[in-house]
C-alpha cells in the first residue's frame, strides 16, 4: 500500500523535506518495496525536486536495491550525474547480476576514483569473477589510482577464492612496498591468506614485522596455530596477550578451548577455565558450551555437569553440548532425561539434539523411547532431513525393529546414498540378504550409484546367509561392472564368507591378492577358521604366517595352542609347534 508523504511539506522547510524524502527512499529501497520507491519518485516530480542531485542518487540506489535496473538507469540518464551517480548505477547493475553492463558503465565512467574501482572490484569478487577483479587491481597504478586498504582486502579475498598462490605472493609484495605494509587489518588478512595455504613461516614473519599488534592480529595467529593443532604456540601468544593486558574476546577463548578439546589437553583447558572464572566470563553461554564440550571429550562428566548447573542462560546449543557429553560418555539415560527437560524449559530441540538422543537410544536399545523421539521429530518437521533419517534407521536397527525401519524407509521421498546404505546395512545385519540385494536393484533404478560401503554391507549379508557364490560374483562385479576399487572391507567380507562356508583353500588363495595392511589379520582369521573346521595342516601354515606377520601379538600364539589342543598333535606337528615357539614374542 503506498505511503503518504503530504505532511512532509507542512513546515515549508525545503532542506528538511529533502532530507526526509532521501531517508524514506533509502528505507524503502532496503526493504525492497518497489511500489513505495515509485510513489516517492512521483511525489518528488510533483513537487519539482527531480533535478536535485542528492535525491536522484537516492532514487538510483533505491531502484537498484529493488532490482529495478531500468528505472535506475533512467534516473541516471535524466540529470547531470556526478561521481556518486556513476558508482551507484554501476552498483545497481552489478548487484542484480548484470555484470557485463556494469563493467561497460565502469569503462565509460569519466569520474573513476578509488571508491569506484573498489566498488567494482568488490562486486566482481562477490560474483566469483575473481580473475577479472585481480586484472582491475593490476590496472589501477597504470590509471594513476592509488590503492587503499579496502582495495587490498578485496584482492586478498580474491586470491584466497582462486587459491592462487602466485597472485597472493604478488599482492603481498605490492603491500610490502606500500604505505599499508604495517596496516593491522591488511596484515591480518595476509596472515589469514598465508595460513590457509600452510605458509606458516610467512605468516609468522608478517606478524613479527609489525611494531604494534592488536587483538585481531593475535587472534588470527592463534586461529592459525589452532588449525595446526599447535597448542604450545597458541598458549604462548595467549600468555603474551595477558601480559600486555590486552582485552581478549569470546572467540579467542572458544578457539583455545576447542583446540584443547581436540588434543585432549586437560590441564591446559582447566587453566583456561580458571582464567574465565577469574574474569567472570564463564557465564557466557558460548564459553560455557565450549567448556562442556571440552570436559565431555575428556571424559570429565562431573566437571561438565558443574559448568551446566552454574549456567543461568541456556539455549539449545548449550543443552546439546551437555546431552552430547552424556551420550559420548555412556550416560545415555541422563541424555534422555535432559532431552525431556527441554520441553519443560520451553526450548525447541534442534536437528543436532535429535541426532544425539537417537544415538543414545541406539546405544541403550530402547525402542519405545526411540519411537517417542521419532514422534517428536515428525512433529517438528525434521523427518525429511537425511541425517535424521539415517539416525532413525540406525536406531531401529540397533533396537531390532526392522519392521519400523521398513515403514520409515517406505515414506522417504528420493532417498540419497546415505539413506540407501543405512537400510541395506540394516537388512544385512539382520541376515536378510535377498531383501538387501533387492534394494541394490531398486537404488540403481532410482539413479543412485552404490559406493564402497554399499558393497561391504551386501558382501556381509551374503556371508552371514552362506551365499558364497553370490559373494564371489558380487566381488567380481565391484571392479568390473561398477568400476570401483576393492577396499579392505570388500576383501575381509568375502574372506569371512569363505571361512564360514569352510572353503578354506579359496580363502587362503584370496590372501595372496589382499593389500599387505590386512594380510596379518587375514592369516589370523584363517587360523580361527581352521580350528573350527578341523583343518590341521592348513592351520599350521596359517599359524606360521600369522606369527610371522604379527610376532609381538599374543593372540596368534593362543589360537595356535588351541589348534594343537583340538587336533591333539604329535610328532612332526609338535616339532613345528616348537619351531614356532622360537619366534620373537614379547
Amino acid at each position: 500500500m503506498p505511503i503518504t508523504i503530504d505532511k512532509l511539506y507542512s513546515t515549508g522547510n525545503r532542506s528538511k523535506d529533502l532530507f526526509v524524502l532521501a531517508s524514506l527512499l533509502r528505507r524503502q529501497g532496503k526493504a525492497k518495496i518497489l511500489v513505495n520507491v515509485q510513489y516517492i519518485h512521483a511525489q518528488i516530480i510533483t513537487f519539482g525536486h527531480e533535478s536535485d542531485t542528492y535525491l536522484c542518487n537516492c532514487l538510483i540506489q533505491g531502484y537498484g536495491d529493488c532490482g529495478a535496473v531500468k528505472e535506475a538507469q533512467a534516473c541516471f540518464n535524466a540529470f547531470n550525474s556526478n561521481t556518486f551517480s556513476w558508482t551507484l548505477v554501476i552498483k545497481a547493475f552489478a548487484a542484480n547480476g548484470f555484470l557485463t553492463e556494469a563493467m561497460a558503465l565502469f569503462r565509460m565512467n569519466p569520474y573513476k576514483d578509488v571508491v569506484t574501482w573498489n566498488s567494482t572490484i568488490a562486486f566482481l569478487v562477490k560474483s566469483d569473477r575473481c580473475r577479472e577483479a585481480l586484472a582491475l587491481f593490476y590496472e589501477m597504478p597504470q590509471e594513476g589510482i592509488e590503492v587503499n586498504n579496502i582495495t587490498f582486502l578485496c584482492v586478498i579475498d580474491s586470491c584466497i577464492k582462486l587459491n592462487s598462490i602466485d597472485d597472493g605472493q604478488r599482492v603481498c609484495s605490492i603491500i610490502e612496498t606500500s604505505r599499508f605494509r604495517q596496516n593491522l587489518v591488511v596484515c591480518s588478512a595476509l596472515i589469514k591468506m598465508f595460513s590457509k595455504w600452510g605458509f606458516v613461516d610467512k605468516a609468522r614473519e608478517i606478524f613479527h614485522s609489525l611494531p604494534t599488534r592488536d587483538v585481531v592480529l593475535y587472534t588470527t595467529m592463534i586461529s592459525m596455530y589452532a588449525k595446526l593443532e599447535d597448542l604450545v604456540e597458541s598458549l604462548y601468544l595467549f600468555q603474551q596477550m595477558l601480559a600486555l593486558d590486552m582485552k581478549t574476546d569470546v572467540v579467542l577463548y572458544v578457539s583455545l578451548l576447542d583446540m584443547c578439546t581436540t588434543l585432549r589437553a586437560l590441564d591446559e583447558g582447566k587453566q583456561i577455565h580458571f582464567i574465565l572464572e577469574v574474569d567472570n566470563l564463564a557465564q557466557n553461554v558460548m564459553l560455557a558450551t565450549a567448556l562442556i564440550n571440552f570436559y565431555g571429550k575428556n571424559t570429565r562428566v562431573d566437571d561438565a555437569e558443574a559448568v551446566f548447573e552454574h549456567q543461568r542462560q541456556r539455549d539449545v546449543v548449550f543443552l546439546n553440548a551437555m546431552i552430547t557429553a552424556y551420550e559420548q560418555n555412556n550416560h545415555g539415560e541422563k541424555a534422555l532425561i535432559l532431552f525431556h527437560k527441554l520441553y519443560v524449559w520451553h526450548i525447541n530441540p534442534s536437528i543436532a539434539t535429535f541426532l544425539c538422543v537417537l544415538d543414545a537410544c541406539s546405544s541403550l536399545s530402547v525402542l519405545e523411547e526411540g519411537k517417542l523421539i521419532h514422534s517428536a521429530i515428525t512433529f517438528e518437521g525434521y523427518e525429511i532431513n537425511f541425517l535424521i533419517q539415517f539416525a532413525l534407521l540406525n536406531m531401529y536397527s540397533k533396537s531390532g525393529s526392522a519392521e519400523d525401519a521398513n515403514c520409515l524407509f517406505s515414506r522417504i521421498l528420493n532417498p540419497n546414498l546415505i539413506t540407501w546404505n543405512a537400510m541395506i546395512a540394516l537388512l544385512s545385519h539382520n541376515g536378510q540378504s535377498e531383501e538387501a540385494l533387492c534394494l541394490l536393484s531398486q537404488m540403481e533404478i532410482e539413479g543412485v550409484e552404490p559406493d564402497d560401503g554399499t558393497f561391504v554391507s551386501l558382501l556381509t549379508a551374503c556371508s552371514h546367509s552362506g551365499d558364497v557364490d553370490r559373494s564371489i560374483c558380487m566381488f567380481y562385479l565391484i571392479n568390473k561392472h561398477y568400476d570401483l576399487l576393492h577396499t579392505f572391507g570388500h576383501f575381509l567380507s568375502l574372506f569371512d564368507g569363505l571361512n564360514r562356508a569352510g572353503l578354506l583353500e579359496e580363502a587362503e588363495a584370496l590372501i595372496s591378492n589382499m593389500p599387505l595392511e590386512i594380510v596379518g589379520v587375514a592369516w589370523r582369521a584363517l587360523l580361527g577358521a581352521c580350528i573350527i573346521h578341523g583343518d590341521e595342516e592348513r592351520g599350521i601354515h596359517a599359524a606360521s604366517n600369522s606369527v610371522a606377520f604379527e610376532p609381538c601379538k599374543a593372540l596368534p600364539y593362543v589360537m595356535m595352542s588351541n589348534l594343537f589342543t583340538v587336533a591333539r598333535m604329535t610328532g612332526p606337528a609338535l616339532e613345528h609347534c616348537e619351531q614356532l615357539n622360537t619366534l620373537p614374542f614379547n
